[in-house]
């Protein structure tokens, strides 16, 4: 029997119709592997192992500084003696990265604090001009033009950094790179401020409106407006929190993070300070500490002073 042929019209129609089947089995059928993954019953959906890619950055004093070094490279010129990093983005994909140096808390030969940048998602970082060593505009106290060299900087200390969610008057990020006073020893809090993507530095020496210092945070907001928080050592360890709303050039103390109904306990070095963050829709600055959770604890010591955590918000 001879079977009629299907028209063209009949055969666009029925690969059409196995088209849009098909693709609504597939898509059935992956709704249902999903539900089933997300649901913990296993599936069929591959894994993507995670991975990580390890390499040093170059910071090594005892070789010229490193500055300009992009690593990783196969020169064997990324190496660095530094501690306790800091990384933060800026809103057009670019990584900075700050590191204290090792030398400088250790009495050793310093060259102050360090940073990075990266403008290729992280597959590179290059070493920027020191931000405290390397800088220009304000000299530390006391120094005179040895300070400006990559042999010695009296600061290195314990360091943060800090973008801006906004772009400044010339198109960049302004970058803020924090650090402690290594001679003498805590006694400010340095901030240098990037106006043109890390190529230069600004100092100011004097962040911290309250002397002898410890362990401080940034945090950026606008295009100007950079916020410290701190530990103010020499006041039985209150956590206080200063503001610049000139890129840096000036602080003003904004206020102790401990409210009048819980400084009585908080205070007294019953406290560990944590990062600060600035909401950039509503400028709310939030403090997170841990401390004890009540006056009652007082004799605890110091196991009880790291499990209780708080909020300070300035509104």
């Amino acid at each position: 029997m001879k079977i009629p042929r299907k028209s063209t019209k009949q055969k666009t129609l029925l690969l059409f119709v196995l088209i849009v089947s098909s693709a609504l089995l597939a898509a059935t059928a992956a709704v249902h592997r999903t539900a089933a993954w997300e649901n913990g019953g296993g599936g069929t959906i591959p894994q993507t192992p995670a991975t990580f890619s390890n390499y040093e950055v170059a910071g090594n004093p005892f070789q010229g500084g490193s500055v300009g070094v992009t690593c990783p490279n196969n020169a064997m010129t990324c190496q660095n003696t530094e501690a306790e990093p800091a990384i933060r983005a800026d809103r057009s994909g670019n990584f900075y990265g700050s590191s204290e140096n090792v030398f400088c808390v250790i009495g050793g030969d310093c060259g102050g604090t360090w940073a990075y940048k990266s403008t290729d998602g992280g597959s590179h970082f290059t070493t920027l001009p020191l931000p405290d060593s390397i800088s220009s505009g304000n000299l530390p106290l006391g120094c005179t033009d040895k300070c400006t060299s990559l042999g010695f900087s009296p600061a290195g200390g314990d360091t943060d950094l800090a973008v801006a969610p906004k772009k400044n008057l010339n198109g960049f990020y302004n970058i803020y790179v924090a650090s402690l006073a290594t001679t003498p020893p805590l006694a400010n809090i340095y901030v240098s401020t990037s106006k043109n993507g890390g190529a230069s530095w600004f100092l100011n020496p004097t962040g911290a409106k309250v002397p002898v210092d410890d362990r401080e945070w940034a945090a950026a907001d606008g295009a100007d407006k950079v916020c410290i928080s701190y530990h103010g050592y020499a006041t039985t360890n209150n956590i206080f929190v200063d503001c610049s709303l000139d890129g840096g050039t000036t602080f003003t103390t904004l206020a102790n993070a401990f409210d009048l109904g819980h400084v009585a306990f908080f205070a007294g070095y019953n406290n560990v300070i944590g990062n600060l963050a600035i909401d950039p829709h509503n400028h709310l600055i939030y403090q997170v500490f841990s401390s004890i959770d009540n006056a009652g604890e007082l004799t605890c010591g110091v196991s009880c002073h790291v499990h209780t955590v708080w909020i300070a918000v300035f509104t």
